[in-house]
């Protein structure tokens, strides 16, 4: 798990809705296949208007602090044999699973969950705001 503070949310925004001209520092980043990553659920804002929508809606007693950690990251994956046996519909369906079973444990506080096909070992990435 990372954790991310205000200033980190934009850049990993960035990154994570990279599209083809994305230019990657990564060497395990294929930016031919980007074009195949995808998301378990529709995107509807930016992840900086979801989190601030989600603390407006709890009605906090004092504004959260400058340096408050606002996002975390969960990844989920596998090894890479596991990956090569799976079909493109099967590795869906298992980062869906995978998706659901995090949305059980937490709720409304997922965030655009996003899963990579153009690494060398496929994963999804969960986005979680901090606050109940």
């Amino acid at each position: 798990m990372e954790k991310y503070h205000k200033t980190d949310i934009c850049p990993i925004e960035k990154e994570n809705e990279r599209d083809e001209n994305y230019e990657a520092s990564n060497p395990q980043i294929d930016s031919e296949t980007t074009k195949n990553n995808y998301r378990t659920f529709a995107r509807y804002c930016t992840y900086a208007e979801f989190i601030n929508k989600r603390i407006e809606q709890l009605n906090l007693p004092a504004k959260p602090r400058n340096d408050a950690v606002l996002m975390a990251s969960f990844v989920i994956g596998s090894d890479r044999e596991f990956f090569e046996e799976l079909t493109p519909e099967e590795q869906e369906d298992f980062f869906a699973q995978c998706t659901r079973c995090f949305a059980e444990k937490y709720g409304k506080k997922i965030s655009y969950p996003q899963s990579f096909t153009m690494t060398k070992q496929p994963r999804t990435s969960l986005k979680s705001y901090a606050y109940k």
